[in-house]
């Protein structure tokens, strides 16, 4: 997390965060480079926001930021191993800065060098077979005692089985959310998170309070492939986010 000298500057890249439900991760992006800073877009006004073709929602967003939501999530901060990386610092996953719509900012819980690790990811079905789910956990223990990071999705099925397997074998995994880190989805998985949390690492791009919004996994997906140096696929239905998440690997 950026140190207290620079948490007026965290505030702004906070509250911009905030409204990326509005703007969304490629135009935050395209706005973070004709401003160079996210108080330079907050302070700009409504005449240049215009003159960008934003909406008229987006400017009153714009206008008026949500400082309490800023605030109480600073004070989050304070507790535990947690932080927040934007995109503009050095220690940003390089192959994450890579896509046209990275995230503008990720909140951590946990072992924040693991982004630096060669990651590998392992998604597929909520409901997978018992040999499914033995392979994913499997191939997740092999691929651990190899060096690599296992990300995931933390969903039920194989995404649990993959976080499981590297566990077991005292390997790292990162977890990445579909929701704020402050919110526990599925609830099934608490014991599981509350690992990761301990050894490995939570990451979202959720502002905290975010709930399982079915829009919001598919955005989740580029960020664990975008993470990764592979994406391995566990039985996935045909239309479903696990293919997804293999289809954007390939674009990125």
């Amino acid at each position: 997390m950026k140190q207290a000298m620079e948490q007026a500057e965290l505030r702004y890249w906070i509250a911009l965060n905030l409204i990326n439900p509005i703007l969304g991760a490629r135009r935050a992006n395209q706005l973070l480079q004709h401003f160079i800073n996210p108080q330079n877009l907050f302070e700009a006004g409504s005449l240049a926001w215009q003159s960008l073709g934003l909406t008229e929602r987006a400017c009153d967003a714009l206008a008026k930021p949500d400082w309490p939501a800023v605030d109480a999530t600073l004070l989050w901060l304070e507790t535990g191993h947690r932080g927040i990386l934007c995109r503009d610092e050095l220690t940003y996953p390089a192959a994450l800065s890579e896509i046209a719509d990275s995230p503008i900012l990720l909140y951590y819980i946990g072992d924040a060098e693991l982004f630096e690790r060669q990651q590998l990811a392992m998604v597929g079905s909520r409901n997978p077979t018992r040999s499914g789910y033995e392979t994913a956990f499997d191939l997740a223990a092999g691929a651990a005692k190899l060096g690599f990071t296992i990300t995931s999705g933390m969903a039920l099925g194989i995404d649990s089985a993959a976080h499981h397997g590297a566990l077991s074998v005292q390997g790292t995994t990162i977890a990445v959310a579909g929701t704020g880190l402050d919110v526990i989805y599925p609830s099934k998985n608490r014991d599981l998170e509350s690992q990761i949390e301990l050894t490995g690492l939570m990451v979202s791009e959720f502002p905290l309070g975010t709930k399982p919004l079915g829009r919001n996994f598919p955005l989740r997906n580029r960020i664990i492939s975008g993470l990764s140096r592979g994406v391995i696929v566990v039985e996935a239905a045909l239309k479903s986010g696990s293919l997804i998440t293999a289809k954007q690997a390939l674009e990125q």
